[in-house]
């Protein structure tokens, strides 16, 4: 398997970017990494952020309907996932899937792992910045 080499990001899903940008900025001297951009295929906004040297990514849902939106429903605010950089994130799906994992979400720069394999957790596995 591509074995993770590092932590890529957290994920947050949040109600409210803007608001939840301000907190970290306001509150824990974060600083904008990329600034707000719409993800059409995720149906979110996404903002990634820096505190002390680890990335979070903050997600709002544009749609009713999307899967941040759906992840709040259930669950609240909060973990959306966690985030492992990769080398080779085609390489690491295939071994993930041939020991039985399943794999949502699979483009050429990320995959995640459904977190009922996980623990409760959605894993992501994302390839270099």
């Amino acid at each position: 398997m591509a074995e993770p080499k590092k932590l890529h990001h957290i994920a947050l899903a949040v109600k409210d970017v803007d608001a939840a940008q301000e907190f970290f900025v306001k509150n824990l001297a974060a600083t904008v990494e990329r600034p707000k951009r719409v993800l059409e295929a995720e149906r979110s906004v996404s903002v990634f952020l820096s505190v002390g040297g680890i990335k979070i990514e903050l997600l709002q849902s544009t749609d009713p309907e999307g899967p941040v939106a759906k992840l709040i429903e259930r669950k609240g605010e909060g973990l959306h996932s966690v985030s492992f950089e990769v080398d080779d994130v085609e390489a690491a799906a295939k071994d993930l899937e041939g020991k039985g994992l399943r794999i949502v979400g699979k483009t050429a720069r990320y995959v995640f792992i459904h977190p009922r394999d996980a623990f409760g957790v959605m894993v992501e596995l994302h390839a270099p910045d």
